[in-house]
Protein backbone atom coordinates (compact mmCIF):
# COMPACT_ATOMS: atom_id res chain seq x y z
CA UNK A 1 0.00 0.00 0.00
CA UNK A 2 1.32 3.33 -1.10
CA UNK A 3 2.78 5.86 2.00
CA UNK A 4 0.56 8.41 1.18
CA UNK A 5 -2.42 6.05 1.03
CA UNK A 6 -1.64 4.75 4.19
CA UNK A 7 -1.52 8.32 6.11
CA UNK A 8 -4.52 9.74 3.97
CA UNK A 9 -6.77 6.20 4.02
CA UNK A 10 -9.77 7.53 6.28
CA UNK A 11 -9.28 10.99 5.72
CA UNK A 12 -11.65 13.38 3.55
CA UNK A 13 -10.27 15.43 1.41
CA UNK A 14 -11.34 18.29 -0.39
CA UNK A 15 -9.96 21.17 -2.58
CA UNK A 16 -8.66 24.24 -1.14
CA UNK A 17 -10.55 27.78 -1.26
CA UNK A 18 -7.61 29.19 -2.37
CA UNK A 19 -7.25 27.13 -5.25
CA UNK A 20 -7.46 28.95 -8.62
CA UNK A 21 -8.20 27.28 -12.05
CA UNK A 22 -6.23 28.94 -15.21
CA UNK A 23 -6.55 27.15 -18.88
CA UNK A 24 -4.83 27.70 -22.12
CA UNK A 25 -4.50 25.83 -25.46
CA UNK A 26 -5.69 22.44 -23.14
CA UNK A 27 -2.91 22.84 -20.32
CA UNK A 28 -4.33 23.95 -16.73
CA UNK A 29 -2.17 25.86 -13.65
CA UNK A 30 -3.41 25.57 -10.65
CA UNK A 31 -2.52 28.55 -8.67
CA UNK A 32 -2.49 28.54 -4.27
CA UNK A 33 -3.12 32.31 -4.18
CA UNK A 34 -1.80 32.09 0.29
CA UNK A 35 0.99 29.51 -0.53
CA UNK A 36 2.08 30.95 -4.25
CA UNK A 37 2.11 27.62 -5.60
CA UNK A 38 1.45 26.67 -9.03
CA UNK A 39 1.02 23.17 -10.36
CA UNK A 40 0.84 22.75 -14.13
CA UNK A 41 -1.05 19.77 -16.03
CA UNK A 42 -3.92 18.98 -18.63
CA UNK A 43 -7.13 18.33 -18.48
CA UNK A 44 -6.92 15.13 -16.95
CA UNK A 45 -4.82 16.97 -13.74
CA UNK A 46 -8.31 19.37 -13.75
CA UNK A 47 -10.92 16.24 -13.69
CA UNK A 48 -8.75 15.00 -10.65
CA UNK A 49 -8.95 18.01 -8.99
CA UNK A 50 -12.58 18.53 -9.57
CA UNK A 51 -13.29 14.80 -8.09
CA UNK A 52 -12.83 16.91 -5.00
CA UNK A 53 -15.03 19.28 -4.80
CA UNK A 54 -16.69 17.54 -2.32
CA UNK A 55 -15.05 15.59 0.09
CA UNK A 56 -14.04 12.43 -0.70
CA UNK A 57 -10.96 9.83 0.53
CA UNK A 58 -8.36 9.13 -1.62
CA UNK A 59 -9.49 5.18 -2.02
CA UNK A 60 -12.78 6.57 -3.29
CA UNK A 61 -11.02 8.90 -5.74
CA UNK A 62 -8.41 6.20 -6.98
CA UNK A 63 -11.36 3.97 -7.20
CA UNK A 64 -12.90 5.68 -9.96
CA UNK A 65 -9.40 5.08 -12.75
CA UNK A 66 -8.73 1.88 -14.04
CA UNK A 67 -6.30 -0.18 -12.73
CA UNK A 68 -3.41 0.73 -15.28
CA UNK A 69 -3.72 4.72 -13.80
CA UNK A 70 -4.03 4.58 -10.61
CA UNK A 71 -0.26 5.12 -9.98
CA UNK A 72 0.23 8.19 -11.88
CA UNK A 73 -3.16 9.21 -10.43
CA UNK A 74 -1.94 8.31 -6.90
CA UNK A 75 1.37 10.68 -7.64
CA UNK A 76 -0.52 13.46 -9.38
CA UNK A 77 -2.94 13.31 -5.41
CA UNK A 78 0.27 13.73 -3.65
CA UNK A 79 1.54 16.44 -5.29
CA UNK A 80 -1.54 18.31 -4.87
CA UNK A 81 -1.71 17.72 -0.97
CA UNK A 82 2.36 18.69 -1.04
CA UNK A 83 0.99 22.03 -2.82
CA UNK A 84 -2.01 22.54 -0.58
CA UNK A 85 -4.44 22.48 -3.19
CA UNK A 86 -5.98 19.37 -1.64
CA UNK A 87 -6.60 19.42 2.75
CA UNK A 88 -8.60 18.06 5.17
CA UNK A 89 -11.51 18.51 4.87
CA UNK A 90 -11.84 19.34 8.57
CA UNK A 91 -8.97 21.86 8.49
CA UNK A 92 -9.88 25.38 8.71
CA UNK A 93 -7.76 27.49 5.96
CA UNK A 94 -8.40 30.28 8.28
CA UNK A 95 -5.83 29.28 10.70
CA UNK A 96 -3.32 29.09 7.75
CA UNK A 97 -3.61 33.14 6.76
CA UNK A 98 -3.48 33.48 10.75
CA UNK A 99 -0.77 31.32 10.80
CA UNK A 100 1.44 33.54 7.72
CA UNK A 101 0.75 37.10 9.56
CA UNK A 102 1.77 35.54 13.01
CA UNK A 103 5.05 34.40 11.28
CA UNK A 104 6.30 37.92 9.34
CA UNK A 105 8.47 38.41 11.49
CA UNK A 106 8.93 42.64 10.06
CA UNK A 107 6.83 45.15 11.01
CA UNK A 108 5.69 46.39 8.16
CA UNK A 109 6.66 49.91 7.37
CA UNK A 110 6.01 52.49 4.46
CA UNK A 111 8.45 50.86 2.37
CA UNK A 112 6.58 47.32 2.61
CA UNK A 113 3.85 45.73 1.35
CA UNK A 114 2.48 42.47 2.08
CA UNK A 115 -0.28 41.03 0.13
CA UNK A 116 -2.86 38.41 0.39
CA UNK A 117 -4.68 38.13 -2.56
CA UNK A 118 -8.54 36.87 -1.24
CA UNK A 119 -11.00 34.80 -2.66
CA UNK A 120 -12.25 37.15 -5.05
CA UNK A 121 -8.77 38.60 -6.30
CA UNK A 122 -9.07 37.77 -9.94
CA UNK A 123 -5.28 39.27 -10.90
CA UNK A 124 -6.80 41.67 -13.54
CA UNK A 125 -6.05 45.30 -11.75
CA UNK A 126 -3.98 47.38 -14.02
CA UNK A 127 -0.90 47.25 -12.05
CA UNK A 128 -1.03 42.95 -11.02
CA UNK A 129 2.26 41.64 -12.33
CA UNK A 130 1.43 37.94 -10.61
CA UNK A 131 1.05 35.19 -12.85
CA UNK A 132 2.45 37.45 -16.19
CA UNK A 133 -0.93 39.08 -16.45
CA UNK A 134 0.58 41.98 -19.34
CA UNK A 135 3.54 41.89 -21.52
CA UNK A 136 5.97 43.72 -20.47
CA UNK A 137 6.14 46.74 -22.84
CA UNK A 138 2.25 48.06 -21.50
CA UNK A 139 3.35 46.35 -17.57
CA UNK A 140 6.19 49.01 -17.67
CA UNK A 141 4.04 51.99 -19.48
CA UNK A 142 0.96 50.79 -16.92
CA UNK A 143 3.68 51.51 -13.53
CA UNK A 144 5.04 54.81 -15.09
CA UNK A 145 1.81 56.02 -16.03
CA UNK A 146 0.62 55.08 -12.16
CA UNK A 147 3.17 56.30 -10.59
CA UNK A 148 2.64 59.67 -12.48
CA UNK A 149 -0.55 59.91 -11.11
CA UNK A 150 0.55 59.38 -7.65
CA UNK A 151 2.39 62.08 -7.93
Amino acid sequence: MSLIIEKYQNVYLNGSRFAFVYRKDGYVALYHSILINIVYGNSHLLTLFRKFAIPSTIVNVIGEYPEPDREEVLEAIEVLIQSGFLVDASFNEENLIQNIRDNISVEPTITELFLLPTDQCNFRCKYCHIMNSMPPPISSHLWKKIWLEGV
